[in-house]
């Protein structure tokens, strides 16, 4: 235990700490010297790009991927850039985080970095940016540099596995891997999930096939649109008509009439695996491609999940609120929605809240379109985010269709959390990263980018128990800065994460060293549920 411990420090000294003008090509002066911080850092690597700094308490809106980004809390819709350095604290663990360290793009937090008037006056400048262990440099460069630094990082995916013939809406129990071409590796991993975690632990629900979404298209005379903005070169030289085409499309598709006997479909198949009460309890649709929880490329948190409620569909008009939100939902969104307005008010800078509270009213207020929720999903394909990553990738966009799980929706969850399991890191032993914080704030995309999330690791012993629990960090919403985890609670997560290696190790993506990144949340009332388990692709600690 000491040895490690011992180990711990040296590792936290280097993860957690322990407790633009794009026209403007020209050679940068020599006059302007390096300029370094020391940091917190989330992702180190290299990068060039354009320098780009907000002003502090603007929010990022548009970028592209030769961008260094200066802003002061790190947004939490973001693909590629060159470089992200934020003013405020990250979460390690988020899909922004998880998808940059993917990539090797520099990520860090330097509280101060607004203070720099040496890097105010690279401001619109090409520069080259250098992200360690703990500190950052940035200096001027060359245009050459600057695209032999961009032909290097350049990864390619390849051809996508596409299966446009199942039409069966299968349960998660009868999914496995090989079904991920009609369903995306999430649904299918469910299903392989079924196979290893005790039933008390598993998420019910059934897969709808990248067909559904397919006939959507045709049968909605949507293709020529697909294929024009495929064809559209401009969505990749001009960050702001790419905003615009893409919000547009993403509008056609979430307007255009679902396809005949779509919502009957549902009904049926929901009740059959739900049971009647579904009706008035919301389901959720998460996103499920053929173009993410690959391999070689994860695709995380590139799409979108959405809630509906079939009582609103089947009630003959469109006026909220919704009849899935009964009165005990009604007080927990009434009480965000008080805290939220209330720091707004006294946080004035901070624009990230205006979402939230948009959220919540419309939680309060609006009906929840079970079909309005799966156009949106369908629509997620064509994000900004997800069309910048796939471009970075050489993805073709034309092969990429959208599956999805479908699911009951959680209602005021305790806890969600992302652990990290086999991890090597240099030369210590492997080891389990878990990640977690309250349920309302969240780890994969935290609604508040300066909340940090309860960090710890621990290792594998001998009787498959939980050995060496190093508590690295508390999380920022937990009271008195305590664990979010009981002895108890971490001993039974410990059990379900050693068995789904091992199972996921021999039977899902044999023949190489494997490390999961495996979702899971704690319920309002107290089951441990694992939502989700794809490759960890990053070489190195989630932290």
């Amino acid at each position: 235990m000491t040895n490690a411990r011992y180990w711990c420090v040296g590792f936290l000294g280097v993860l957690v700490g322990c407790g633009s003008d794009a026209s403007n090509k020209h050679s940068p002066t020599p006059a302007l010297d390096p300029v370094r911080f020391d940091a917190t850092v989330y992702g180190p690597g290299e990068g060039a790009g354009f320098l780009r700094i907000l002003p502090e308490g603007d929010p990022l809106v548009e970028w592209s991927p030769h961008e260094v980004i200066v802003v002061r809390d790190a947004p939490l819709d973001l693909s590629v850039v060159a470089a992200l350095l934020s003013a405020g604290p990250q979460s390690g663990a988020s899909h922004l985080s998880l998808r940059l360290k993917e990539k090797n793009v520099p990520n860090a937090s330097v509280p101060d970095i607004y203070r720099s008037k040496e890097l105010m006056a690279m401001n619109g400048r090409l520069v080259y940016v250098k992200v360690d262990d703990t500190s950052i440099e940035i200096r001027p460069t060359t245009m050459a540099e600057a695209e032999a630094l961009w032909a290097k990082k350049r990864p390619v995916v390849g051809p996508l596995l596409l299966d446009l013939q199942r039409r069966d809406w299968a349960s998660f129990v009868d999914l496995r891997h090989k079904d991920a071409p009609a369903f995306g590796v999430k649904t299918a991993n469910l299903g392989e999930l079924y196979q290893v975690v005790p039933v008390v632990n598993r998420v019910s629900g059934f897969g709808i096939p990248a067909a559904v979404y397919e006939d959507f298209i045709r049968q909605g005379g949507l293709q020529p649109e697909v294929d024009a903005v495929i064809a559209d070169k401009r969505l990749v030289s001009d960050p702001a008509w790419k905003k615009q085409r893409l919000k547009m499309f993403r509008k056609r598709i979430e307007a255009t009439p679902a396809p005949d006997g779509l919502l009957a479909m549902l009904v049926d198949r929901a009740t059959a695996v739900f049971g009647s009460e579904v009706m008035t309890q919301r389901i959720r649709f998460r996103s499920s491609t053929n173009a993410e929880d690959l391999e070689a490329f994860s695709g995380a948190g590139l799409y979108e999940s959405h809630a509906g409620c079939l009582a609103d569909d089947l009630d003959g008009d469109a006026q909220g609120p919704s009849r899935c939100v009964d009165a005990e939902q009604k007080k927990y969104f009434e009480a965000e929605l008080a805290k939220w307005t209330e720091r707004r008010a006294r946080e004035p800078l901070l624009t990230w809240i205006d979402p939230i509270i948009a959220d919540l009213q419309s939680e309060l207020n609006d009906e929840k379109s079970a079909l309005s929720a799966i156009r949106k999903v369908w629509a997620s394909l064509w994000n900004d985010r997800a069309y910048d990553e796939r471009d970075y990738y050489a993805v073709d966009h034309a092969r990429v269709k959208m599956a999805m799980a479908v699911l009951i929706s959680e209602k005021a969850e305790q806890l969600q959390a992302v652990a990290f399991t086999n991890i090597h890191f240099r030369q210590a032993p492997p080891f389990y990263a878990l990640v977690s914080q309250v349920g309302e704030i969240g780890v994969v995309r935290p609604i508040d980018p300066s909340a940090k999330s309860e960090a710890r690791l621990f290792y594998r012993g001998a009787n498959n128990e939980v050995t060496q629990d190093i508590f690295l960090s508390p999380a920022s919403e937990s009271p008195q800065d305590a664990s979010l985890w009981s002895p108890e609670r971490l001993g039974e997560l410990g059990r379900v994460l050693f068995s789904v290696q091992d199972y996921f190790e021999v039977n899902v993506y044999p023949g190489r060293p494997l490390a999961l990144d495996i979702e899971l949340k704690i319920t309002h009332d107290n089951r441990l549920l694992i939502k989700q388990a794809r490759p960890y692709l990053s070489e190195l600690p989630p932290f």
